[in-house]
């Protein structure tokens, strides 16, 4: 009784996870074609590509998300007892994992030669915003 109720769940995790994605194409799709139609895309410059510009950006990708891996696995040996000290080696992994792919988005956006000065100081508001509405959680977490 319990594997199948297991597998309900994961067949619709799986159902959810398809609908998802192809929301988003739909998505995707509309703008493309409401952005074809009106113009838009013609007032965004032409993007350049410079081969060792890629290469260099996938080698950097590539060292970033194996030091990740290594440091998620060296978070993962320790077994603590207490419940405080779970959450925050979780916390660190999560920091950890979104910090990797923030600065993965950077590298790729700079492949494109996209200034993401901008993109990083809105981050950085909206990092702000967060702290400031967090504030209480993370004097819980502290103390």
């Amino acid at each position: 009784m319990k594997s199948n109720r297991a597998h309900e769940k994961t067949v619709s995790k799986r159902y959810s996870a398809l609908i998802r994605a192809l929301i988003l194409a739909v998505i995707a799709a509309l703008v493309y074609f409401i952005g074809r139609r009106t113009g838009v895309f013609q007032e965004i410059p032409k993007i350049s590509l410079n081969g060792k510009a890629v290469v260099r950006g996938v080698l950097i990708l590539l060292v970033m998300f194996a030091t990740e891996g290594l440091l998620l696995f060296l978070l993962s040996l320790p077994k603590p007892k207490s419940n405080r000290a779970c959450t925050m080696i979780s916390l660190a992994k999560n920091i950890l994992r979104y910090a990797v792919i923030l600065a993965a988005i950077c590298v790729a956006l700079t492949i494109f030669n996209v200034d993401i000065v901008t993109i990083l100081a809105g981050l950085g508001i909206l990092a702000l915003i967060i702290g400031f509405g967090a504030e209480s959680l993370i004097a819980d977490i502290v103390t």
